[in-house]
């Protein structure tokens, strides 16, 4: 357990969440290619969605892999190996992934329009919605599709050009947060935070309100890999619950969501 906020020593891990209730996870790029998503959250009735101009060979696994309600991929399923995925047969695949929920949508039509992006789901590698993105889409009209597809809350977008990593795990949080469908929250600016550390995957918030650093057994925020966790004080008579809202950058926070309330429950 961290016993001390340490500012001046944290490392910043490069993770975005969108909302702590989220349970859609998508992923987007252009050149396809192999990606292993490693269920490692119990993320009840998770939904995943993947796009790319070329085709992509997608595995679900991970401890929490049965959770998974849906795998949908759509894009043009174009038949170049830009990854080297040596695969016989250059067309999209799914494995892993609970019988009945995975999906192979090539081009399908475009559920919000953007003049930036195209009429049909092609392929998407940044989360900038106010550029033409060369024919592919923005940001907003890939999460749009899955999310009018399905309902639920976006947890992340991770979005890039090139080939993804070869496993992605889902504590690993994304890059991109363009939703038309959600709601807006309040922001913490990063001056109401006094310490911020991050060891380890862990982040520890110390608040104005809560009055300094009060040590391990105090009103701490803690988050594990990003993940909302209980804003809680013996001594408060509210509680906040947070979560990550943009990637941190120079060892502070950019910004924290928040929802606040004037019952204390019991921390999570």
């Amino acid at each position: 357990m961290l016993s001390a906020i340490l500012l001046a020593s944290a490392t910043c891990a490069q993770l975005t969440f969108c909302s702590p209730q989220g349970n859609v996870a998508l992923f987007s790029n252009y050149d396809g290619g192999p990606l292993t998503i490693n269920v490692d959250q119990n993320i009840p009735d998770l939904h995943i969605g993947i796009v790319s101009y070329e085709f992509a060979v997608v595995n679900i696994v991970g401890p929490y892999a049965d959770n998974v309600a849906a795998v949908w991929w759509a894009g043009f399923n174009g038949v170049n190996d830009h990854c080297g995925t040596g695969a016989i047969n250059h067309a999209t695949s799914i494995s892993g992934a609970p019988a009945g929920t995975a999906e192979i949508l090539v081009h399908p039509p475009a559920t919000l329009s953007n003049t930036n992006g195209n009429a049909l789901i092609i392929c998407n590698y940044s989360c900038d919605i106010g550029s033409v993105q060369g024919g592919c889409n923005t940001a907003d009209q890939i999460a749009h599709f899955f999310l009018s597809q399905w309902g639920g809350v976006l947890l992340f977008h991770r979005t890039q050009y090139g080939c993804w990593e070869d496993v992605w795990n889902i504590s690993d949080g994304g890059n991109c947060c363009e939703d038309p469908l959600s709601t807006a929250m309040g922001e913490l600016q990063p001056q109401a935070a006094l310490g911020v550390s991050i060891v380890h995957g862990m982040l520890r918030v110390v608040t104005a309100e809560s009055g300094g650093d009060p040590g391990p057994d105090g009103p701490v925020g803690t988050f594990h890999s990003g993940i909302a966790a209980w804003l809680a004080g013996t001594e408060l008579g509210w509680y906040a619950q947070w979560h990550l809202h943009r990637a941190c950058t120079e060892r502070r926070v950019v910004a924290l969501s928040w929802a606040s309330s004037g019952a204390r429950p019991d921390p999570a």
